[in-house]
């Protein structure tokens, strides 16, 4: 239903205007019916279904721009109030072992507009990337994201009284 309201906003109340829409990973992703395994909420799935971003319509799907937020390392508040920490280690050639491994702690990936080649295999290969930090996921980075937003280090937030 969320799509709906999205769709309305774009193309009614907003025609002419841009608009960011903010959300967690699992809602924004380009394809999660292509997900190879993916957490939703209640287990494991081996057969995802479409959420937000498949479902609106074709011309919207085609001007958004999905970027996928990681982190490293820390932890963070999640919607019942209790603080949850990244579960370490990564495995090895992870998404957020690979991004770690350049060595910036704030780092953003367009993934727009490259082909496939030695440097950008990651990109287009089964890769784990851990949904809130904890439930391994396996996906092909580049169906679900145009972009990934990383942080080597994260804190919880701290809501406002």
């Amino acid at each position: 239903m969320r799509y709906l309201k999205l769709a309305w906003l774009a193309e009614e109340l907003y025609p002419d205007k841009k608009i960011i829409i903010w959300g967690h990973n699992y809602h924004i992703r380009n394809h999660n019916s292509t997900m190879v395994t993916e957490h939703n909420g209640m287990g494991y799935d081996n057969n995802p279904y479409p959420t937000m971003n498949e479902m609106l319509p074709a011309q919207l799907q085609r001007q958004h721009y999905a970027i996928g937020l990681y982190a490293y390392q820390g932890s963070s508040l999640k919607n019942n109030d209790k603080v949850e920490e990244i579960k370490l280690p990564h495995s090895k050639g992870s998404l957020e072992d690979l991004l770690k491994a350049s060595g910036y702690p704030i780092l953003f990936v367009n993934l727009e507009g490259h082909t496939l080649s030695p440097d950008t295999e990651w990109m287009y290969s089964p890769r784990v990337a851990k949904a809130w930090g904890v439930l391994d996921e396996v996906m092909i980075i580049r169906d679900q994201y145009d972009g990934i937003l990383f942080f080597d280090k994260i804190r919880p937030a701290q809501r406002l009284k």
